[in-house]
């Protein structure tokens, strides 16, 4: 009985891993690659733009992140705005499920950056 028990957990565990969402900015618009990001709490129209958690490194090598958990708990809507090199007009991206971290990782001009939220 006690393995039943165990076995039932373990897919209740794999169940809950599966409905995790990730959201990324496509690399690339064409030719052009992704350059930069803004993450808003609500529609960008709002400029509610978050400031990263962490931010370390330079343009050519920068790293930032985002905590965001808590604003679903709060029943509140995420949005990524993904810059692309030579485009006038970012790419906006609703998140529709709950995400903990959002992630971008910039490695110079000649590649594009990455942007995962989790």
């Amino acid at each position: 009985m006690r393995s039943y028990k165990r076995l039932a957990m373990v897919f209740m565990l794999l169940a809950g891993v599966a409905q995790a969402q990730q959201v990324s900015c496509p690399a690339a618009q064409g030719k052009s690659l992704l350059a930069g990001v803004s993450v808003f709490d609500g529609p960008p129209a709002e400029m509610a733009d978050l400031v990263p958690d962490v931010s370390r490194g330079g343009e050519a090598h920068l790293f930032q992140s985002w905590e965001v958990g808590y604003l679903f708990d709060q029943h509140r809507t995420v949005y990524l705005s993904c810059r692309y090199a030579g485009l006038a007009a970012p790419s906006v991206l609703k998140i529709e499920r709950r995400v903990q971290t959002c992630s971008f990782q910039a490695h110079g001009r000649a590649r594009a950056a990455e942007m995962t939220c989790k």
